[in-house]
């Protein structure tokens, strides 16, 4: 007689676990470990677990059982566990998305392993852009990597009466959107020592960061036990996201245009995968025929996939007062914010007809006139035809107008992202507006007249 029983000695990948059982056997590394206090559960042992895969789960010593654990349980560690218990994962914060965790029995058996790949695929970084625009839910941590490019004063905040370390850092990443980092206690100390020592670029890793909103600005912190923060670390991940990064020649400027097209020879938006937030490669157009959803191929979670999210790959044909023509590129954040709807609405609304079909609103930014901060990268100076990626953006009357009023006097108004050593900033249209600084002077491109740029 055949039985449906697992194998006591078989592996369960994270992804397969089935929360009914409690006879699941998994092999972890041990990713962060920390003590905590619960009024309602007094001590206990948290810990965020990865398998092979790269998926992760968050499991819990009890109080009561700490004393046999605490001396088995180490960072770092890849071990094998069996049996356990799941239990319900909620709570104001949390590790990863799953709705269960595990909960250590008394009876369960942790057995050191040496059988572990030295890196695992990577499935919970995030977008900047997908923090900045709000997206994410703030319940759930995130991880980011990021050059370092401003390091702000540590500040001595109290709270409860006590004094802790407080630092601001700004992360760009590899298409030179920014995001600011608040750091507390050791982990400010920690940063602020290693960027004075290491002038060169230093690329952070920051795993298990919590997304925060405050008046409207969104930042990343650390968080409680769980965040843990690497300094240049070895991998290839980190080498290729160095390899990707702004070349120091890059510059930022200003300039105020008019929607003249919008680029029709590429698609307005993209395809990613849901979990990595990664492009995904479709298949044959009949692989949802059968009533279920297309399939797609991630190659950074290097399986098929469903769970999909249309995203923005919007390109703008502007020209400026010369009439001097540009391609300005507006990734998911910004295209967001500049439409007021997400790339997955718009795609919905049109996909029963025609996924080709320009959405109305798209097709109503031309002959609009705004004001565009740009990132000029090394490819621009080369060729006409390449994009300027639009980091910020407004179509704020006023800004326009003053902004044009310093054309006609050759005097060329900046409008700066809000230093990170600033409490507060105004926020109008879709650009971060703070105290004018000093006139910028006009810059050149190598091969092409002078133009209506301001750097910042």
């Amino acid at each position: 007689m055949s039985s449906s029983r697992k194998s006591k000695n078989s592996l369960t990948f994270i992804d397969d676990i089935n929360p009914i059982h409690d006879q699941n056997k998994i092999k972890v590394l041990i990713l962060r470990l920390w003590k905590a206090y619960q009024r309602d559960a007094g001590n206990t042992i948290e810990m965020v677990l990865v398998d092979e895969k790269g998926s992760r789960i968050h499991a819990t010593v009890e109080d009561k059982n700490i004393k046999k654990f605490d001396s088995v349980l180490k960072e770092g560690d890849v071990v094998t566990l069996n049996p356990f218990k799941l239990i319900k994962y909620s709570g104001d914060y949390k590790s990863n998305s799953l709705s269960f965790k595990i909960l250590f029995y008394r009876t369960t058996q942790v057995k050191p392993c040496d059988d572990f790949p030295k890196e695992v695929p990577e499935k919970y970084f995030v977008e900047f852009g997908d923090v900045l625009n709000g997206s994410r839910d703030t319940r759930v941590f995130v991880d980011v990597i990021g050059q370092i490019v401003n390091v702000g004063p540590i500040e001595d905040i109290k709270i409860r009466g006590k004094s802790t370390p407080k630092l601001d850092v700004e992360l760009r990443d590899r298409g030179n959107v920014r995001l600011i980092c608040t750091l507390w206690a050791d982990f400010a100390k920690q940063v602020k020592v290693y960027t004075e020592a290491n002038p060169a670029a230093v690329v952070c890793v920051i795993r298990c960061a919590q997304v925060k909103e405050w008046k409207g600005n969104w930042t990343i912190s650390n968080a409680m036990g769980a965040t843990r923060v690497l300094l240049d670390p070895p991998g290839v991940f980190v080498d290729e996201f160095r390899s990707g990064l702004p070349t120091d020649g890059e510059g930022m400027c200003v300039t105020m245009v008019t929607v003249g097209s919008v680029e029709r020879t590429s698609k307005w938006y993209y395809v990613s995968c849901k979990m990595c937030n990664k492009s995904v490669e479709p298949y044959p157009e009949n692989s949802g025929d059968d009533g279920n959803p297309p399939l797609y191929y991630c190659g950074v979670c290097d399986k098929d996939v469903s769970a999909v999210v249309f995203r923005y790959r919007l390109v703008l044909e502007v020209s400026d007062a010369t009439n001097y023509k540009a391609r300005f590129l507006l990734f998911d954040a910004m295209g967001s914010t500049l439409l007021r709807r997400t790339a997955q609405e718009l795609y919905n609304a049109v996909s029963e007809n025609d996924p080709s079909i320009l959405p109305s609103e798209i097709g109503a930014l031309v002959g609009r006139r705004f004001l565009f901060k740009v990132s000029i990268g090394g490819d621009n100076l080369k060729s006409d035809r390449s994009h300027y990626v639009v980091q910020l953006f407004s179509d704020d009357d006023e800004l326009i107008k003053d902004y044009s009023d310093s054309l006609d006097s050759e005097v060329l108004v900046p409008l700066p992202v809000t230093p990170i050593t600033k409490e507060a900033s105004v926020r109008r249209g879709g650009v971060s507006v703070e105290n004018p600084k000093p006139p910028a002077k006009k810059i050149k491109i190598e091969g092409k007249k002078e133009e209506s740029f301001a750097t910042t």
